[in-house]
């Protein structure tokens, strides 16, 4: 038998990155609800995109609607002065 490098040590101490035995043994109960899995990955993915597109919208709201509002009685573009 060998002896452990000092790299087999971290490993033992910190855990694998990546356990292909424990992957297998985790599909066994996943594979029933694969579909459920895949669509609740898919909707992660969504809502991170919305949360990422937020703030531009507040940006284009405050750009296009608040900082430019026209003050009627003066004829001024009035901004967020009121």
């Amino acid at each position: 038998m060998s002896r452990p490098g000092p790299d087999q040590d971290r490993d033992d101490a910190m855990g694998k990155a990546y356990d292909a035995k424990l992957v297998r043994r985790l599909w066994t109960y996943v594979r029933p609800h694969r579909a459920l899995v895949a669509s609740s990955l898919l909707l992660l993915f969504a809502v991170s995109a919305v949360q990422l597109v937020q703030p531009y919208l507040i940006k284009l709201a405050i750009d296009n609607h608040i900082a430019r509002r026209r003050d009627f009685r003066t004829g001024r573009t009035t901004g967020l002065r009121h």
